[in-house]
């Protein structure tokens, strides 16, 4: 594989995207910790495994935002409505996304394969770090932007280990 540089590419530079780069809302007091999943209900998105974590992370919330065919939709409502620390939200405007990342203190991401996600982008814009089974380009771990993952026993352990410890947190959302 040739480097970026040597098929005479140049490297991308960050542009802040004004819209989104805000500061988050300073943290509740002692308020259960809360897990964004955002995607399709199909299933390379795996959201079979964020119900998983979250049947084995009670002391923590989970809020599921997506859209998909009615069936996927329905089989994804029932299915979540079984845990009492997931809220179900289905398909949300894009441009209320901003307040969900905002109260979020991790993104979760439990897809099988990706291109590069605009969530974790949109994520990331707002210190909000990623716990993923898909890291794309090994950016996540490289980077320190939150934890990449194989199943989710490894969710599980680095869920809590980033909101056991704010710093930790506060250090990947940079």
């Amino acid at each position: 594989n040739a480097s970026i540089s040597e098929l005479g590419c140049k490297v991308a530079a960050a542009v802040p995207n004004k819209a989104w780069a805000t500061a988050r809302p300073p943290e509740g007091s002692g308020a259960r910790a809360r897990i964004l999943w955002v995607g399709r209900f199909t299933p390379e998105k795996r959201l079979s495994g964020a119900l998983e974590a979250a049947r084995h992370c009670p002391e923590m919330g989970f809020e599921i935002v997506g859209d998909g065919a009615d069936g996927l939709m329905r089989e994804a409502s029932e299915a979540a409505r079984q845990l009492q620390n997931v809220s179900f939200l289905g398909r949300v405007p894009h441009e209320r996304m901003r307040d969900h990342y905002a109260r979020a203190d991790v993104l979760l991401c439990t897809s099988e394969r990706e291109g590069f996600p605009n969530t974790f982008i949109e994520a990331w814009c707002l210190g909000v770090p990623v716990v993923t089974t898909f890291d794309p380009d090994g950016v996540v771990a490289s980077e320190g932007l939150g934890a990449a993952v194989a199943d989710v026993k490894g969710l599980c352990g680095a869920l809590r280990a980033l909101v056991g410890d704010a710093g930790e947190i506060e250090d990947c959302g940079r």
